[in-house]
């Protein structure tokens, strides 16, 4: 079972994230065209600028994205280059939670799902957010259908194949 998701930042990871790239975009430019202080230090800095620029938004760009691989004996989840791999017999527990997020835009009022699956094991808890993907226009012609679209997202189905390959006793 291979799956790939978008991943749900919280709020201190975002600020983090954002303070990091204005030193990073602004100060660092600024200091080595003063640094240089001629005009061809003005270009560099102005080149080394969008070269930042660029790479953050690259960066940027991938760290919404994540994936997760699960085969019979453990489960590997993938952002940005790292792996997290969780064998079946270290897990636990695990829970399966939904919440829906609201937030305002100049184009009204955006709503969507989050869905966070924690996994205790031996040593850690780890804990992966993603936005899930519902069809509202079915949801809006049947509200039991969101039950059935709970059911079937990427984390449930996750949840349901790790349980189906370790022993029952384990799970609390």
């Amino acid at each position: 079972m291979k799956e790939k998701y978008i991943r749900e930042h919280d709020a201190s990871e975002g600020m983090a994230l954002g303070c990091g790239g204005v030193f990073v975009m602004i100060w660092l430019p600024m200091l080595i065209g003063v640094l240089i202080g001629t005009p061809a230090g003005e270009m560099v800095a102005v080149l080394v600028f969008v070269i930042l620029l660029t790479a953050v938004l690259i960066i940027g760009a991938g760290l919404e994205k994540g994936s997760f691989e699960a085969d019979d004996t453990q489960v590997t989840f993938s952002c940005l280059g790292r792996k997290k791999v969780i064998r079946y017999g270290e897990i636990r527990n695990m829970k399966l939670e939904r919440h829906n997020k609201t937030y305002n835009t100049r184009t009204g009022m955006t709503r969507y799902y989050i869905e966070t699956l924690t996994i205790n094991a031996k040593e850690n808890t780890y804990v992966f957010s993603a936005k899930m993907e519902l069809d509202y226009d079915v949801v809006a012609m049947d509200p039991d259908d969101l039950k059935r679209q709970f059911e079937n997202s990427r984390f449930a189905k996750l949840k349901t194949h790790i349980e189906e390959h370790i022993p029952i006793m384990q799970i609390n």
